[in-house]
């Protein structure tokens, strides 16, 4: 495969070969001549030879590899990212990896061993960088190749991004300036506090030398006491700044009592260099200040966004009276309006009798949200109309989920639609046919109310816990067939569809044919409930990609005084209008095709290029399967929108196509984001992700809230959050609570890999007590934020 590597590498007179070699008890690259007759250096280029003359020689099999040597001379760079099965990456810095080569879009291959990758880039830095498995060269240094390429692109000028890359990484090649700072705690508090931590054991045996020299692989702690030595003096040196303090205790140690230390401080100072050079430099303060003010700053601007409407207030009604004694006849308040774009969000009211019954919805909602009006009035016409019409041979029924904290008005949704259908009762006795149970037991009950009633809206409360109990490997069979029959009944709503017999040993289970049958869900949760009991499975499988999903994320809303009016005589005749039309197309059997104007099928047609676009472009059958029913989602979504408008020829324009594109691309993108960012499901991905929410609520708290948490104001001020925060955070939250490590361990695990990423930033144990006097964890928001 070595032909694979780019020519312009090739040409160059700087190759050598390697092999693997056990030195001081490590298995390591030794790099020879590329004739391979006697060992090589990277800074003598006598021992350096030409491409063919490598290749030649590891292809003998006397090598297992080739390399090339980095010098001042070449404009090259190489990134070199490691995850040896030794000494494997964590979650956090693997983050930081996929990061680097996504960054660095230039020439990058497997290494050697096939766990880690190295890019070439044209760009010089000083030295050489090392850290979280990330090691990056320009000069004095070999780099393998093994030609096996993961991007086969060429080598990109990177100076700019290599710059920011290795500002945050210390210089390996600087003789590290030993610069003793002030002490801050006695000797033995510094010996207490590393007794006391996580490593406490490890720093014991170190101190009473009770360590084993050897091969790591047959059980040895070091391969020398060199080795250990470095060990015990970097945890001293985490603990204490102070350079005299750490010779001080650790020649009180069992290592630190050899000859060697005695009378000379080389050795000792040697390792404090190594330690110090790749340690993080002193906290800056106001720094953390400042991201701390700017997420609080971020969150007042959006709260802010949130409550502003975008349409002008509402004109208030004339107030009547009696001209002959000007007293006040009546004060008629008027009720709340739906504003034209929901709170905070581009949800806009479309057109129609949706738009309509969405601002009534809202207006006489106790808790009133745009968003759970404008879900509830799309179910109502798709529940009442979704079998009279098909659009492109299918029918309009809907399935949607509306997603929002508890006691938000989540139940705005079914009480609107039960006024709508409760004051039609008078005009429209059959109305309530078109209202289905809101739950079914098994597929077998759903398919029987089907059979009575083929064309209505559900509305179900807590639906998170009913597609957990669906997804469920577990689930018993009437689960299984409930899921199925949800599965097949969104795509067979056209007029040409139908829903086949079922057949069981028990005779008084099967189930009948039914001709179009539509059903309407409307679901509502909390996000808790929602996307911790989902993952990638529950996304490919193609259920939840079914629904529009709809989440509200405002605070409660203020109670509404006009709550509970009915519907005004005009709204209420328009919906009884459509009624009409649906139960005589069910009647007479017949079903009324809602047409596009060619502006319209070129703008849905487009959507479904996008959508396949999207489907080509993704990695995992859920991100796929997210995608792969939008394109059907707008086209009946924007058809319900033109019978709203015109149930006796209801045509699709431009606007309605638009309005109904964007929904469904504002749903499917928000799914994709949650799993983008980890907030979704279980395990270590969502535990940093509620970490990250923890900060920032952290950082929005008042004094009382912060006292709740037994938190001092004046470390949020400074931008610093205490580790027993997150403590008492982490017990309530299912992430945590419910990890098989338990929930100590999996947010002491998720914080650590969010430090080694740079995510957050944690203060020494000197810096704490030096600044705050505490001694537990303390964390401000890192440069990865």
């Amino acid at each position: 495969m070595y032909h694979n590597i780019p020519l312009e590498l090739r040409a160059l007179p700087q190759w050598v070969t390697w092999r693997y070699e056990t030195v001081n008890g490590r298995r390591t690259k030794v790099p020879y001549s590329a004739s391979g007759q006697y060992r090589a250096n990277v800074n003598n280029p006598a021992t350096w030879g030409t491409f063919d003359d490598a290749c030649r020689t590891a292809l003998s099999a006397t090598m297992d590899g080739i390399g090339m040597v980095l010098t001042e001379n070449d404009p090259y760079s190489g990134i070199d990212i490691d995850d040896k099965l030794e000494n494997p990456a964590s979650e956090g810095e693997k983050v930081v990896h996929n990061h680097i080569l996504e960054s660095f879009q230039s020439y990058t291959e497997r290494s050697p061993s096939g766990r880690g990758y190295h890019i070439i880039i044209r760009g010089k830095i000083k030295g050489g960088r090392d850290r979280h498995h990330v090691g990056v060269y320009s000069t004095q240094r070999y780099l393998t190749f093994s030609g096996d390429v993961v991007r086969a692109a060429p080598i990109g000028e990177y100076q700019e991004l290599l710059d920011q890359l290795v500002s945050h990484m210390p210089d390996n090649s600087a003789a590290y300036e030993l610069l003793d700072m002030e002490q801050v705690m006695t000797d033995r508090e510094v010996h207490e506090m590393a007794l006391a931590a996580f490593n406490g054991d490890k720093y014991d045996r170190l101190c009473r030398g009770d360590v084993v020299y050897g091969d790591a692989a047959r059980g040895a702690d070091y391969p020398s006491p060199s080795e250990a030595d470095l060990a015990l003096i970097s945890i001293l040196g985490y603990y204490t700044r102070n350079d005299e303090q750490v010779r001080r205790i650790f020649r009180h140690s069992v290592l630190g009592q050899r000859d060697k230390h005695q009378g000379s401080n080389k050795w000792i100072d040697r390792c404090l260099r190594i330690f110090r050079s790749k340690q993080a430099p002193p906290t800056d303060m106001e720094a953390a200040r400042r991201s701390a003010e700017a997420i609080v700053t971020s969150a007042q601007t959006q709260a802010a966004e949130a409550h502003a409407l975008i349409e002008a207030p509402a004109v208030p009604e004339a107030v009547p009276f009696d001209p002959a004694t000007g007293e006040v006849l009546s004060a008629p308040v008027p009720a709340p309006v739906a504003p034209a774009r929901a709170h905070g969000t581009d949800y806009t009211l479309p057109p129609g009798l949706v738009g309509e019954l969405a601002n009534y919805f809202y207006s006489t909602a106790t808790r009133p949200v745009p968003e759970a009006a404008l879900v509830g009035a799309i179910a109502l016409v798709a529940g009442v109309a979704g079998r009279a019409y098909n659009i492109s041979g299918t029918g309009l029924n809907q399935y949607l989920l509306f997603i929002a904290k508890t006691g938000t008005g989540k139940e705005a949704i079914e009480k609107g639609i039960n006024k709508v259908i409760g004051a039609s009762r008078a005009l429209v006795p059959m109305a309530d046919e078109f209202v289905g149970p809101s739950a079914f037991a098994s597929g077998q009950g759903l398919i029987r109310v089907l059979d009575k009633r083929p064309c209505f809206v559900s509305v179900m409360g807590e639906f998170g816990l009913t597609l957990q109990a669906l997804s469920d490997p577990r689930a018993p069979a009437a689960q299984v067939l409930l899921r199925r029959v949800l599965l097949d009944l969104y795509t067979k709503s056209g007029w040409q569809d139908v829903l086949r017999e079922t057949a069981y040993s028990d005779i008084e289970k099967n189930t009948k044919m039914i001709h179009a049958p539509s059903v309407t869900i409307v679901g509502e949760t909390t996000p808790e409930t929602f996307y911790d009991g989902i993952d990638g499975s529950d996304i490919a499988d193609g259920l939840i990609p079914r629904f529009h999903i709809v989440e509200y994320k405002g605070e409660r809303p203020t109670r509404n005084p006009h709550a509970g009016h009915a519907p005004d005589a005009g709204l209420l005749q328009r919906f009884c209008d459509l009624l009409t039309v649906a139960i005589t197309s069910k009647q007479n059997m017949t079903c009324s095709a809602v047409q596009l104007t060619p502006e319209a099928q070129t703008m849905l047609d487009g959507f479904d290029l996008s959508c396949d676009a999207h489907m080509r472009g993704r990695v995992t059958p859920a991100e796929a399967q997210v995608w792969n029913r939008a394109h059907l989602k707008a086209l009946k979504l924007s058809a319900t929108l033109a019978v709203g408008c015109n149930p006796h020829a209801p045509i699709v324009d431009v606007g309605l196509a638009q309005w109904a594109i964007e929904f469904v691309r504002r749903g499917c993108e928000q799914v994709l984001n949650r799993f983008q960012s980890g907030d979704v499901g279980s395990g270590q991905s969502k535990q940093m992700a509620d970490v990250r929410r923890m900060v920032d609520e952290y950082y929005k708290y008042d004094k009382k809230q912060l006292a709740s948490y037994k938190c001092k104001p004046e470390l949020q001020q400074a931008g610093i959050v205490p580790y027993t925060y997150f403590t008492v955070r982490a017990a309530r939250l299912a992430s945590f609570s419910k990890d098989r490590n338990g929930y100590v361990r999996a947010l002491k695990a998720a914080l650590d890999d969010m430090v080694a990423s740079e995510v957050l930033g944690q203060l020494t144990p000197v810096e704490a007590q030096e600044k705050f006097q505490m001694r537990c964890g303390l964390y401000y928001v890192g440069q990865a934020w």
